[in-house]
């Protein structure tokens, strides 16, 4: 299994962009920045920059698409991780930031297992997809929450309710390997 990584964000945190770019080897066609000028206050720029990011064209062999908002930090050895949980869990809609990777944390130690389903709170700030469901997720979220355009409801939530309207787990690692730094 394999998996190719996009972010996106505004360009008042191009800094974090870039460094994150670097870490991960990407080439600038793997990152959309949108210009302060251009963002209208009517516009939803998230959502049309994270479908923009997820509905590329998908390099052969690719099963994977992570897409990273313009303000995370990433784990040390972040890659290894991100294999591994795509080797456990290929077929499972994950968001990736639940707790801070960088605090202990008693709840994390006392779990069986790293993988947790979403519950209520949802952070779209690391969202893994298996590319077999982008389409279908973008054409669902557009069809039942035709407002998400115009910001009424976020894509990260929209993640969630296509995992459960489709009977496919959505779930979060515990404790996670972005930190959501805003």
């Amino acid at each position: 299994m394999k998996c190719d990584i996009k972010i996106y964000g505004i360009e008042e945190r191009s800094e974090n962009i870039l460094e994150n770019k670097k870490i991960l080897g990407l080439s600038d066609n793997d990152v959309f920045i949108a210009k302060k000028g251009r963002r209208t206050p009517k516009q939803k720029w998230p959502y049309t920059a994270c479908k923009k990011a997820f509905t590329q064209p998908v390099p052969e062999g690719v099963t994977h698409r992570l897409v990273l908002q313009d303000d995370v930090s990433l784990a040390p050895d972040f890659l290894k991780y991100l294999q591994l949980i795509i080797e456990a869990r290929p077929d499972d809609i994950i968001m990736m930031t639940a707790l801070d990777f960088r605090a202990k944390n008693e709840y994390a130690e006392n779990l069986k297992s790293p993988y947790v389903e979403v519950g209520q709170f949802v952070s779209g700030d690391a969202v893994l997809i298996p590319v077999k469901y982008i389409d279908d997720v973008f054409k669902w979220m557009e069809a039942t929450y035709p407002q998400i355009a115009i910001g009424n409801i976020h894509e990260d939530a929209a993640f969630k309710f296509y995992a459960l309207r489709h009977n496919i787990k959505c779930i979060t690692t515990v404790p996670s390997i972005v930190q959501h730094e805003d």
